[in-house]
């Protein structure tokens, strides 16, 4: 199956990105006039300095506040009273209805408070974004550095969740200023963090590779080693995002052995965690799946319910490669218990798309749908539009599958254009990619071309390995449709070498699989033999149980094309085996398997195009 055809599966990845909130106290909230009216005050009046401090400090501990209630970990933390009643200037503000501090004594437990928790974080941020920034800037102005720094810090987890990205960017780099001024190395390097979590989230890698890198420098000057292995596993992401995964799990263990070194479990559970996804990309599952086992045991034993929850989820993950969808359910089903608990919806929507995914390969399309658009729910309560793009593609997948390819059609243009609002450029290149797949499925063959090399261009600018082998093989697939033999070739050689480059053993049995359908059209009958050998061995040793079956199959389809070199007891023992492993995995083809097997004396089977097996590659 090519990746275009895969739904858009959220990893729930820990990245560790360093975070400071000094100000965790907070009591009653006052509202000080607006901006416009502030601003307004001749800056030369004894008032004006007091009257932005005050304006700032509130502000600033709004957002705090806020940012507290998007991060779960600290959402039972104790509050206190900090603004007394006494620094309030005249006129200028009236009191909150209900006090933060009360609000968190009257339902500080339930997951429905905890959900309530969240919404008031964000419709409060949102309601007051453009009063924060103009904080922002006033604290600046006025030399308020440690302000600036705090409050820069506190939107960080909102700005990301909205997409918000001019606005982090502006808040940030005022923050590198504020921590330059201040002459805090350790700041320093939480400013360029952040600023390199963006540039990631963005594909501008060589940006976010010389912030992570300058934020290293910074920790290890000011002798932050938690910091520096902080950077370090981001640097890592950055290249691991790329492809470059020896230069990653290079950066890893240097990160790892610091977590060692300091017996931050937690830390160290993290990295185990990214070596694993690495395994998991490279196709190597059995190892991914005996990594995310040591890293379930570490967060069990110190009681870590969120990082238990994402183990839990990426262990379904790399069921899901090997086949193995019930234990794949299984894992996604603990986890969502646990989210559940927690009162975390934003990962709970994540691990409701991955379960999805399940139903939908097993053909389970309307339980897959339930799920989607539970997390689509999910997704459009917190805000988050660049998840409900996510969504909507997995539910245009859905689709596709029931046959309504003009809907699905509708639904990725929509997908495409909203990313690209966003300034998601990696998750842009993903749907155009799906998009040119659906079109080809329509036989719009040239709008499929023209948004497929959109989907290259993209990925080259990002230097996305993995990315370009898919646009390549979807590439050849046209090729193929447009009786193009030889271009078809090219685009699965090229793609074939980049998953060899990159490791990802999965991606090289499929290309050698759409290189077996290619010598079969044109008759090089042994040809196609030897590359569904060559494929057939490798899925083999990555235990994936569906790609074995499909090659089986068209191994199968393969003896008949030789018109009359075919022995029909062969076809039938291919497809029999075909149809014991396919039935284990529950999924829709077996049954066509047990339909061919049983016409398989009828001279019409002699007839089946070259087309089936394209599909199954």
């Amino acid at each position: 199956m090519s990746k275009s055809t895969i739904p858009n599966r959220r990893a729930v990845t820990i990245k560790r990105l360093r975070r400071n909130t000094p100000l965790q106290r907070i009591g009653k909230l006052w509202r000080l006039r607006e901006p416009t009216e502030l601003t307004s005050l001749a800056r030369q009046s004894a008032c004006y300095e007091s009257a932005v401090r005050n304006f700032t400090s509130y502000y600033a501990e709004l957002a705090v506040a806020a940012d507290n209630c998007l991060a779960l970990a600290t959402a039972n933390q104790e509050m206190s009273k900090l603004l007394d009643e006494d620094d309030v200037t005249q006129g200028g503000r009236q009191e909150h209805e209900i006090s933060f501090e009360q609000r968190r004594r009257e339902s500080a437990t339930t997951k429905e408070a905890l959900i309530q928790e969240e919404a008031w974080a964000l419709s409060t941020l949102e309601g007051e974004r453009a009063n924060i920034l103009q904080a922002l800037q006033l604290s600046y102005e006025t030399g308020q550095w440690q302000l600036v720094m705090d409050l820069a810090q506190s939107l960080v987890a909102f700005f990301n969740r909205r997409a918000y990205w001019a606005d982090w960017l502006f808040a940030q780099e005022l923050a590198l200023e504020a921590a330059r001024r201040y002459r805090d190395p350790e700041r320093i390097g939480v400013a360029l963090n952040n600023l390199g979590s963006l540039y990631l989230s963005q594909g501008e890698w060589g940006a976010a590779r010389d912030a992570f890198e300058g934020a290293i420098e910074q920790f290890r000057r000011g002798g932050d080693s938690r910091g520096e292995g902080q950077a370090l596993t981001n640097l890592g992401i950055t290249y691991a995002e790329q492809g470059y995964f020896e230069k990653a799990i290079e950066l890893y263990e240097l990160d790892l052995a610091i977590c060692k070194r300091l017996g931050d479990q937690h830390g160290e559970a993290s990295t185990l965690g990214n070596l694993a996804h690495i395994a998991r990309d490279r196709g190597q599952w059995e190892e991914a799946l005996h990594r995310f086992e040591e890293i379930l045991t570490i967060f069990q034993a110190v009681g870590d319910r969120q990082g238990e929850a994402m183990t839990l989820n990426n262990l379904g993950l790399v069921s899901d490669d090997l086949g193995l969808w019930e234990q794949a359910a299984s894992y996604y089903g603990r986890a969502l218990e646990l989210w559940r608990k927690l009162g975390d919806q934003y990962n709970e929507g994540s691990t409701l798309s991955n379960l999805g995914s399940i139903y939908r390969k097993r053909g389970h399309l309307r339980e897959a749908k339930k799920c989607y658009e539970q997390d689509l729910l999910v997704r459009q309560q917190v805000g988050d539009l660049r998840g409900e793009a996510h969504t909507l593609g997995n539910l245009a997948g859905v689709l596709i599958q029931q046959g309504d390819l003009d809907q699905a059609v509708s639904l990725y243009e929509w997908v495409v254009e909203t990313l690209r609002a966003v300034g998601d450029r990696p998750a842009e290149a993903q749907m155009l990619n799906n998009l040119g797949a659906a079109y080809r499925r329509q036989d719009r063959l040239v709008e499929a071309t023209a948004v497929l090399e959109q989907a290259l261009t993209a990925w080259r600018d990002l230097n996305d390995l993995h990315g370009l082998s898919s646009a390549l093989q979807n590439l050849g697939g046209i090729a193929m449709a447009q009786e193009d033999v030889e271009k078809a070739r090219v685009c699965y050689k090229e793609s074939l070498r980049l998953n060899e480059q990159l490791g990802a053993l999965h991606g090289v049995a499929v290309n050698l699989a759409g290189l077996g359908n290619i010598a079969g059209k044109v008759g090089e009958f042994d040809e196609a033999q030897r590359f569904y050998l060559q494929s057939l061995k490798i899925r083999r040793e990555l235990k994936d149980r569906y790609g074995e079956g499909i090659t089986l199959v068209n191994m199968g389809l393969l003896l008949i094309m030789r018109e009359g070199e075919q022995s029909i007891e062969e076809v039938r023992d291919l497809w029999q085996e075909a149809e014991v492993v396919l039935n284990e995995l529950g999924v829709p083809e077996a049954d066509k398997v047990a339909t061919w097997l049983a016409e398989l004396d009828s001279p019409e089977m002699g007839e089946i195009e070259v087309k089936e097996q394209e599909a199954k590659s």
